[in-house]
């Protein structure tokens, strides 16, 4: 499974105020919303998109998209809890764990 994080994710930001700065070819997408609000949105939202049935039978998702910092750390806590294997892939197609369960009660960082 794999779920796009970037700013191009509407059901992900849905709530959220996002604008896109400066010019073409240089122009980028942020979040106005402030952070505090945001994370009260996506969070939700997060937990909305994974119970879909597209999510439901994997035991690993990759996360990929760009996307501020804090909210990948937002989002960490569902996705730990829903999946046994959280792995990262920066656009290079090599995803890195972030967090798995290698063995009942131990943490894999």
């Amino acid at each position: 499974m794999k779920l796009d994080m970037s700013l191009n994710n509407n059901a992900l930001y849905y709530g959220c105020v996002i604008a896109e700065l400066g010019d073409a070819p240089y122009q980028r997408k942020v979040i106005t919303t402030p952070m505090v609000d945001a994370i009260q949105i996506i969070v939700p939202n997060l937990r909305k998109i994974l119970s879909s049935s597209f999510f439901k039978n994997s035991d690993s998702i990759t996360i990929f998209g760009s996307t501020p910092v804090w909210v990948y750390l937002c989002c960490i806590r569902a996705l730990h809890h829903q999946f046994s294997y959280v792995y990262y892939d920066d656009g290079k197609n090599i995803p890195v764990l972030i967090y798995g369960h290698s063995q009942p009660g131990i943490d894999v960082f």
